[in-house]
């Protein structure tokens, strides 16, 4: 079986391992993990930068706003060529964000933060493993973007418990992260 075929494979188990949380549930661990990622994040100079979640994802919407002062940052993505860009988040209201064809909240103003000024960017994922293995949902957008950071950003992965395997499939080109946040523990990848 190739690499592409088992990611898929993986892919697919944790989307059906997601589903069968409960709104109650993805609530109260989003609310358990963005406490931690707080914690983590405290003596972080410069932007955090984040992401607005999709259904399935850790919601981080708290966590955010409270960083808006301290200088948070989501990405914005260009489908033309397949890239995102860290775009600064001034608010969370209907007034601040826009849902772009894709069904993903994106700011309204585009005020691209420098990747110079960015502290730490946390990066959804699929499913994760301790040694900071990454999969994502297949388009290769945080790839991309994670290879442009300078190496002394912390990379912070954020995941619900199940979403933690013994290994994930990874290519060449995948990119890691140097810790996982889940509700229950903090993981600094080997």
């Amino acid at each position: 079986m190739s690499l592409h075929e088992q990611k898929q494979i993986v892919r697919q188990e944790v989307r059906d391992r997601l589903k069968m949380m409960s709104n109650q549930e993805r609530s109260q661990r989003s609310s358990d993990l963005c406490l931690r990622i707080q914690e983590i994040t405290r003596d972080i100079d410069g932007v955090v930068f984040g992401f607005l979640s999709m259904p399935s994802e850790v919601d981080l919407d708290s966590f955010l706003q409270d960083r808006i002062p301290l200088g948070a940052a989501v990405p914005v993505v260009n489908w033309s060529d397949k890239s995102m860009y860290p775009c600064r988040l001034v608010g969370l209201s209907e007034d601040d964000l826009s849902v772009d064809q894709h069904g993903l909240r994106t700011p309204h103003g585009k005020d691209i933060v420098s990747t110079d000024l960015i502290g730490a960017i946390i990066v959804p994922g699929l499913a994760f493993d301790e040694s900071g293995g990454r999969l994502g949902r297949g388009g290769g957008f945080y790839d991309r973007l994670l290879e442009t950071l300078p190496t002394a950003v912390p990379r912070i992965g954020v995941a619900f418990d199940e979403q933690i395997l013994e290994k994930v499939p990874v290519e060449p080109w995948d990119q890691g992260v140097t810790t996982i946040v889940t509700p229950t523990r903090t993981i600094e990848s080997s």
